[in-house]
């Protein structure tokens, strides 16, 4: 995360509680934040309940659901899943009767995401952007600069061409 002022905390919150830190990453055991006092302390994730959901009829054709805002949010088909995947479910209807209306795999545990059958030019970025932080996490190889989440405002204005403010409006008189 990139702060427009660093002398101010990070304000994590979620129903029921707030914390102030100086920074945060996800890990697989949880998320590991550094709080004001310099500590890290890591955030478990929760042991939840298993939930089951019925895929909806558009996602076992591999078409795109007519509630997706955009193809987007439909990279991978359900063959493509497998046990230990980290993935990122689309649910639509009732509470409590929600059906899967798309899937993206997000991590493959000692694997390779694989990249969609949807559509594969479309989602190569988010697939290769994938599997470069997978495997700097896993094998210690340096995440490319393209992939870099703190080069992007480094790269927007480099140190020799930072833009100069606007000259002040003429005075009338």
């Amino acid at each position: 995360m990139v702060r427009d002022d660093p002398t101010k905390p990070i304000v994590l919150s979620d129903p029921g509680w707030e914390l102030d830190c100086h920074t945060y990453r996800a890990t697989p055991e949880g998320m590991v934040v550094t709080v004001l006092s310099g500590q890290e302390v890591l955030v478990r994730n929760a042991d939840l309940p298993t939930h089951r959901f019925p895929a909806a009829p558009a996602l076992l054709h591999g078409t795109p659901h007519r509630v997706l805002p955009s193809p987007k949010h439909h990279c991978h088909l359900l063959p493509d899943v497998r046990v230990g995947d980290k993935v990122q479910l689309y649910l639509f209807g009732a509470l409590g009767k929600e059906e899967c209306v798309g899937v993206t795999i997000l991590r493959r545990p000692g694997g390779r995401v694989p990249h969609s059958a949807v559509n594969p030019e479309f989602f190569r970025g988010l697939t290769d952007r994938n599997n470069a932080y997978q495997d700097h996490e896993e094998l210690g190889t340096p995440i490319p600069d393209r992939f870099r989440r703190d080069l992007r405002r480094l790269r927007a204005f480099p140190p020799d061409e930072t833009p100069a403010a606007p000259p002040p409006p003429p005075k009338r008189p």
